[in-house]
């Protein structure tokens, strides 16, 4: 357990360094305990999140996600999150959209709703099918759950710029940095609302900044 929370510390960071730290804590948790099933989600999602975050492709990772998803539910069948993990390939890799909101539906179903179950759903579902106060909604839940953590913060504003609501999306960015004035993630959240209003030298800054902290992420890249 204590390993599973070590992975999880070091995984809000969003480098490539802390995702590989995140990778052994969860490894070490799971070879501690074989029937353990938390540090399987927990893989499958490092696994997504190397997707977005590290220079791994979707098509790479998902046989791996997939696997460590259906492991834990092997061993824990009421585990609700592996249906979050099942969902976002569903929508993310395989368009099959009515499976996703098979699996979305079980997962929003548990009665401690996780916040990163919030973020997939609301990042690989409700936005791709357009439903931005919805996932704005269900990000603002995951802030409320964990407010010192920009991860959330910072993606919450990429949801509310989204939804055409910049001032709040600039406000929620703002919280962010000064929480972790060094967050990547949140100095390119802010690069996408300054290119958005048409403030192109503070979204380069903006992006130059994010670049400098994390500069292997393709996303600060992209506003310069």
């Amino acid at each position: 357990y204590e390993a599973v929370l070590r992975g999880r510390y070091y995984r809000q960071k969003l480098t490539q360094d802390a995702h590989r730290r995140t990778h052994e804590c969860f490894e070490q948790a799971a070879s501690l305990d074989s029937g353990y099933a938390a540090p399987h989600a927990e893989l499958g999602l490092n696994y997504l999140l190397s997707s977005t975050n590290v220079d791994c492709s979707l098509r790479e990772v998902t046989p791996l996600i997939r696997a460590e998803a259906l492991k834990a539910l092997q061993l824990d069948p009421s585990e609700t999150n592996p249906h979050a993990l099942l969902g976002a390939i569903a929508a993310t890799h395989d368009y099959r959209w009515a499976d996703a909101a098979r699996h979305f539906e079980i997962a929003m179903s548990s009665s401690s709703v996780s916040a990163e179950t919030r973020w997939a759903y609301a990042s690989f579902y409700l936005q791709p099918l357009g439903r931005f106060r919805d996932s704005v909604a269900e990000m603002r839940r995951a802030v409320e759950e964990d407010p010192l953590n920009v991860s959330w913060r910072s993606i919450l504003a990429s949801h509310l710029n989204l939804s055409q609501m910049n001032d709040q999306a600039q406000e929620e960015v703002f919280k962010a940095l000064e929480i972790d004035e060094n967050h990547w993630l949140a100095h390119c959240i802010l690069g996408q609302i300054y290119m958005g209003t048409g403030r192109y030298l503070e979204a380069v800054a903006a992006a130059e900044n994010a670049h400098r902290v994390n500069p292997l992420h393709s996303m600060p890249s992209a506003i310069l």
